[in-house]
C-alpha cells in the first residue's frame, strides 16, 4: 500500500568548476568540468534510495554572445550495477541552462 502525501521525489545536486578562456574582445568564453549526482524515487519515500542514485561527470564549452548564451556539453554517465554508462552531447542555443 503507498503511503500517501509524496509520490515521486527527485534529487538532484551539481558540482561546476568554471574556467574563463577567452580575452572578452568577441564574446565571454569559459570551460567547464562538472559532477552531477541524483535520483528519482518511484515509490512514496520521500529520498530516493540509494540503488537508485545516479552519478555522471562531464565538461562544458560555454559563450556569452550578443544572440544569447551558448553551450556545448559533454556527459557520461559512470557505471554502476544498474547501469553500462552512457555518453551524452547536448547543445543550448540563446537560452540559460
Amino acid at each position: 500500500m503507498k503511503a500517501s502525501g509524496f509520490g515521486n521525489a527527485k534529487f538532484s545536486l551539481q558540482a561546476e568548476a568554471r574556467f574563463d578562456l577567452l580575452s572578452r574582445l568577441l564574446a565571454d568564453a569559459y570551460a567547464s568540468a562538472i559532477y552531477t549526482v541524483g535520483g528519482v524515487s518511484q515509490l512514496s519515500d520521500p529520498l530516493p534510495a540509494s540503488e537508485d542514485i545516479r552519478h555522471s561527470v562531464g565538461a562544458k564549452f560555454s559563450l556569452s554572445t550578443l544572440f544569447g548564451p551558448m553551450s556545448l556539453t559533454a556527459a557520461e554517465m559512470i557505471k554502476s550495477d544498474q547501469e553500462t554508462g552512457k555518453f551524452l552531447l547536448y547543445l543550448n542555443l540563446g537560452t540559460n541552462s
